[in-house]
């Protein structure tokens, strides 16, 4: 069993609370050019908090974003832009793991949706996405050790991503080992059922892709799992998740990272007209003790509780979302260590760390 991976927190927030972003994704994404400093150091602290792989800050680094928010005027302008954005987001990281001076440490380069989050019904066409996910992976592979695949709320954003790598690697014909890939879906906050925000069975579909990644060439598939749903969502989808993993066989291992707002995405969507899950099951997604949350969010130490919850049921790479915070992820360290001291073996699943 390999050990426990610590994944960073947001970013955004961050950047929000310093000041240098309005809160918009946009604005946190050119900070990797116009704060430099500032993204730096957010990498350093949860270095230092006990993550031992970083993200890349590069969530909407797609030409239809550059287009949109008036960062190019056409489609190779966009497509140029977002490459900039992408390197420029690689180079903080970077930089952010050479200050530090400690070895072993991995970034992750984000692979993320090619339309807002969250709204299956405006998902692309696989052709569509396939030559879009292959410029983002050009400029992430070589110069992180991870590809990252997040946020994604339909089986379809996944398996144009496995496409776009496995023709990557059959273009370049490259020698080396296969870049190590994760993929992480977000679920409707909704403890009844584990469904992605498309509705799609997420048991059904984690078994469709390791199928997929097993049938394409150069596919280094680590890890699947979900994030940017609440804690409890996040809980009850890791049997769900093993389950299929189980069915499968192979060693692909389960990430998690959760969303620390009191207001659940799906609240949010339903306030839109756009959820899946009712109210009721939302609300039931909250941690709860109301004590657990302050100004809003999950409090670090409750966080942590729940992260050692996903760890005992088979996840082996946690990390944090939306509103997670370095403390959150120091928290989840702390949490961890005192594990491990207290009891000769922590269980995870069926193995012991």
């Amino acid at each position: 069993m390999p050990e426990i991976v610590l994944l960073d927190g947001g970013m955004g927030h961050e950047l929000k609370l310093q000041g240098i972003s309005d809160g918009t994704f946009l604005s946190g994404l050119l900070a990797n050019e116009n704060n430099v400093e500032a993204v730096e150091s957010v990498h350093q602290r949860y270095i230092e908090a006990g993550c031992q792989t970083i993200t890349t800050n590069s969530f909407v680094a797609i030409p239809q974003r550059m287009i949109d928010c008036q960062q190019a005027t056409n489609k190779l302008e966009s497509e140029e832009r977002a490459r900039q954005l992408i390197r420029a987001a690689v180079e903080r990281a970077r930089r952010a793991v050479l200050k530090s001076g400690k070895d072993g440490l991995r970034i992750a380069g984000c692979v993320p949706p090619l339309t807002d989050c969250y709204f299956a019904d405006i998902v692309l066409s696989l052709d569509e996405m396939i030559p879009i996910y292959e410029a983002i992976i050009s400029e992430l592979v070589g110069r992180v050790d991870v590809l990252l695949a997040e946020t994604l709320s339909t089986s379809l954003e996944a398996e144009a991503i496995l496409i776009a790598i496995s023709n990557d690697v059959t273009r370049k014909r490259k020698s080396e080992s296969a870049i190590p890939v994760w993929i992480s879906f977000t679920i409707n906050d909704d403890k009844t059922q584990t469904r992605l925000r498309s509705g799609e069975d997420l048991g059904l579909t984690i078994e469709g892709i390791v199928e997929k990644a097993n049938n394409l060439e150069g596919v280094n598939l680590q890890a699947l799992g979900v994030n940017c749903s609440t804690p409890t969502t996040v809980t009850a989808a890791i049997p769900v998740i093993k389950r299929s993993l189980q069915k499968q066989g192979g060693t692909v291992q389960i990430l998690a990272y959760g969303n620390c707002f009191k207001t659940t995405t799906s609240e949010w969507m339903n306030s839109l007209g756009k959820g899946e899950a009712t109210i009721e099951n939302t609300m039931c997604c909250r941690v709860d003790c109301d004590d657990d949350y302050e100004g809003g969010y999950l409090v670090p130490h409750a966080y942590a509780k729940h992260a050692v919850k996903w760890m005992s049921l088979g996840c082996s790479i946690v990390g944090g979302c939306c509103g997670s915070r370095p403390e959150h992820m120091k928290a989840v360290s702390e949490a961890i260590r005192a594990a491990r001291q207290e009891a000769k073996s922590f269980e995870i699943g069926e193995e012991k760390f």
